[in-house]
C-alpha cells in the first residue's frame, strides 16, 4: 500500500507543477508521454533456464512531469508477457523515475535537436508463472498438471538516452537501460536474484 501512495504523490507533484507556464521542452511545468519498447538480456539464477539466459521484449508506458527546469519526475508502467516451451509469464509494475535533462540549452532552439538525459528508477513488479507439465496420475495414464506460481519483483537501476526531436512537440527516444532485479516468491524464503541489459526505442510527446 505504502508503494502506491508513494506513486500517487509523484502524480500530484506533477499536476501541481503544470500550472506553471513552460516556455520550452524542458522547462517548468512540461509534461511528457512516452511509449518505450525494449529488448532485453537477462542473466543471474533469477533468468536461468539451465541452458542459456533470457532475451525477450516488452513495453513500458510513462507521464513524467517537469517539477523544475531540466529535473522531471513521475509514474512509469510496466506490461510484460512471455512464453517459453510450455511456461508463460506475466508481469505487471509500476514506480517513479526521476530524471535529469544533460543538454537543457539545446531546447532553445526551433530546429530539430537531441536533447540527453540520465535518470533513475524503482519498480515494483507483480509476477504470475503458469507452467504445464506432464505426469503418470494414480490410474496410470499420462496427463498434464497445471502449475502457478505468484512472487513480488523488486528492481531499480539508470537508464541514458536521447529524445531526438522531429518536430517541435514530438522525439524519438534511443536508450540505454541497466538494472537489478530481487524476486520473493510467495511461501518461500529464497531470494533470486537478477541483472538485466536493455536496449530501448520509444516515441516521446511533449506537452508546454
Amino acid at each position: 500500500m505504502k508503494r502506491f501512495v508513494l506513486i500517487f504523490i509523484l502524480i500530484v507533484l506533477g499536476y501541481c507543477s503544470s500550472i506553471f507556464s513552460a516556455e520550452n521542452a524542458v522547462d517548468k511545468g512540461s509534461k511528457i508521454i512516452s511509449l518505450n519498447g525494449y529488448f532485453l538480456y537477462q542473466t543471474g539464477d533469477l533468468y536461468d533456464t539451465g541452458n542459456k539466459s533470457i532475451l525477450t521484449t516488452y513495453v513500458s508506458p510513462s507521464l513524467f512531469f517537469f517539477t523544475s527546469k531540466n529535473f522531471y519526475i513521475g509514474p512509469e508502467f510496466l506490461f510484460y508477457n512471455q512464453s517459453i516451451y510450455n511456461s508463460q509469464e506475466t508481469q505487471v509494475g509500476i514506480g517513479p523515475r526521476i530524471g535529469f535533462i544533460l543538454n537543457p540549452a539545446a531546447a532553445e532552439n526551433e530546429k530539430s535537436y537531441a536533447l540527453y538525459y540520465f535518470s533513475i528508477f524503482t519498480t515494483f513488479t507483480r509476477v504470475t508463472t503458469s507452467q504445464t507439465i506432464y505426469g503418470y496420475s494414480y490410474d496410470g495414464s499420462y496427463r498434464p498438471y497445471d502449475y502457478e506460481t505468484k512472487s513480488n519483483k523488486l528492481s531499480y537501476g539508470l537508464q541514458i538516452g536521447s529524445y531526438n526531436m522531429v518536430q517541435s512537440h514530438f522525439a524519438l527516444d534511443f536508450n540505454l537501460r541497466l538494472f537489478a532485479d530481487k524476486n520473493n516468491r510467495e511461501n518461500s524464503t529464497v531470494d533470486k536474484t537478477g541483472f538485466t541489459i536493455m536496449l530501448g526505442f520509444g516515441v516521446v510527446g511533449f506537452s508546454f
